[in-house]
């Protein structure tokens, strides 16, 4: 299992979003993952799949907008494994 961080935060500093994409693959030498999902680290909420694109491609310091709020990408982790 592999798994990255997304942070973003409001624009107008009133609150703070954490993503966590988690990656599994069937053994060590597939080279696509079995799944792969963005989950909302508070909620446990899996994030609509239209947002994949913008949390896959995201930046630290880009603008990304959910559910009408703009907010500011503050942190962005490489996938990690994990045993």
């Amino acid at each position: 299992m592999q798994k990255a961080l997304i942070t973003l935060k409001a624009k107008d500093n009133s609150h703070t979003l954490y993503f966590e994409k988690v990656e599994e693959f069937l053994s060590d030498k597939d080279k696509q993952p079995a799944y792969s999902l963005w989950v909302n680290r508070d909620s446990s909420e899996i994030v609509d799949p239209d947002l994949y694109f913008l949390f896959n491609s995201a930046r630290h310091k880009d603008s990304i907008t959910v559910n009408y709020i703009e907010y500011n990408v503050t942190e962005v982790s490489q996938l990690i494994k994990r045993y």
